[in-house]
């Protein structure tokens, strides 16, 4: 019976994000340019993310409080979690369309021009790192969606949900993905400049 739950689940979940992503594919800009980004890109807050990470505060909560109470902790924990990488995953996205834009423009638009191969090879490093991302993105927030149903109520028999767990999923590690993502977003930001690098460093 659980079984068949779980898998109408994810059947429904993947449903959905397949006609998700349809719709946001009809719907968005096909070429995004660097100030295109910065005007679309939310913010996240690095220490927030790591924090709700945490096994170790984790782990303090659960010795003090009651079952119920450690639940609804980590029911609000869960949100919280699930808003960020929201964020994170359209960032990636965001940063996905800018660096295809970037590649397009120097094989096809203005091919010939300076620096071309520089740009060509950042861009396919954001390019991979922000898929990575968001492959992570995807596993952990219907993870997250399936613990809120099934392991954040007190008459659930199942166990508390651990966020920490969220860590690593699917042999994706997510502070070496995002950090992998930052670099790769970094570099081509100071292939524009300074300005552009802090600018944009500042918001993911």
């Amino acid at each position: 019976m659980l079984t068949n739950i779980l898998l109408i689940s994810f059947l429904l979940f993947v449903s959905g994000c397949s006609i998700l992503a349809a719709l946001q594919n009809l719907s968005r800009r096909p070429y995004l340019t660097i100030l295109d980004v910065q005007k679309l890109l939310r913010q996240v807050t690095s220490a927030d993310v790591v924090q709700l990470l945490d096994s170790r505060f984790e782990d303090a909560t659960c010795l003090v409080l009651s079952r119920d109470r450690f639940q609804e902790a980590q029911r609000l924990r869960l949100h919280e979690f699930r808003e960020y990488l929201s964020r994170m995953s359209h960032n990636a996205s965001v940063l996905l369309t800018w660096a295809n834009t970037e590649i397009w423009r120097e094989t096809k638009f203005m091919p010939g021009m300076p620096d071309r191969e520089r740009y060509i090879d950042l861009s396919r490093r954001l390019i991979s790192a922000a898929i990575e991302f968001r492959l992570y993105a995807l596993f952990a927030l219907f993870r997250i969606n399936i613990w809120m149903i099934f392991r954040t109520h007190p008459w659930m028999p199942f166990s508390s949900a651990r966020i920490a767990s969220l860590r690593e999923i699917g042999g994706i590690k997510f502070y070496a993905s995002y950090q992998h993502l930052r670099e790769a977003v970094g570099d081509l930001c100071l292939a524009y400049g300074e300005d552009f690098y802090e600018d944009m460093m500042s918001v993911i």
